[in-house]
């Protein structure tokens, strides 16, 4: 079912949820490429629910600087979480996208992160 249409029925089922935007990791590939964030902001245009954007870690690492910032900016009312799992790599493996992250507005970025790396996010000083 084409993206659009998705979140069409999800408007007229769930009028009220929160709709959480992202790409599984199969499709990343090297990261969150300029037609992805461009697909990501379309598909999220002109819905009336709150939008929240779903990052995984590894893949946000790779991608060119300044990702979280564009979705931010082209969105301001709609947090980013960023994501990730311990079956997905060490928290060092890890670290260059969670730095990307707590780089811009923090009190619109979130984090999904087991306690560990919770915790070594808040000692890292980068």
């Amino acid at each position: 079912m084409p993206g659009k249409e998705l979140l069409t029925t999800v408007a007229e089922v769930f009028p009220h949820v929160t709709v959480a935007l992202g790409w599984p990791e199969e499709v990343l590939g090297n990261g969150y490429k300029d037609q992805l964030l461009t697909d990501m902001l379309e598909l999220s245009k002109g819905l009336w629910q709150r939008v929240s954007f779903q990052l995984q870690s590894g893949p946000l690492g790779q991608s060119t600087a300044g990702v979280v910032a564009r979705l931010l900016a082209a969105s301001p009312r709609a947090p980013v979480t960023v994501q990730h799992s311990p079956w997905a790599g060490s928290y060092t493996s890890v670290r260059k996208g969670l730095l990307a992250a707590r780089a811009v507005d923090k009190t619109q970025v979130y984090y999904m992160l087991p306690k560990s790396y919770q915790e070594d996010l808040l000692a890292d000083k980068k």
